[in-house]
């Protein structure tokens, strides 16, 4: 059995949805990072290649990571990623996530 990726899990994204750049929907979702070990955030935005996530500490860039989402539908996936970019909000910090094979 196939196991689900995020891409499985959202709905599609249509010309009409989301941003039309980039293909970006808003998620509810909950990500608990398994590597490295002790992050856990919210996610923000997903498209078909990443997501945006919210997490309380600085990632760098390059950094491969393993997460669990976790959506309000109670689907759950776990997601190889690697870290795209990192910046300082009032938030916390925001990191866009790219997608592994």
């Amino acid at each position: 059995m196939r196991t689900k990726r995020i891409s499985d899990v959202i709905e599609a994204v249509t010309e009409e949805d989301g941003d039309r750049a980039s293909g970006r929907v808003p998620v509810d979702a909950d990500v608990t990072f398994l590597h490295p070990h002790g992050i856990s955030g919210q996610a923000i935005d997903v498209n078909q290649g990443g997501m945006r996530v919210l997490v309380d500490r600085e990632l760098t860039p390059g950094q491969r990571c393993v997460a669990e989402v976790r959506l309000t539908s109670g689907d759950s996936t776990h997601e190889r990623m690697e870290v795209i970019w990192s910046r300082r909000s009032e938030r916390g910090w925001e990191i866009g996530l790219q997608f592994a094979s």
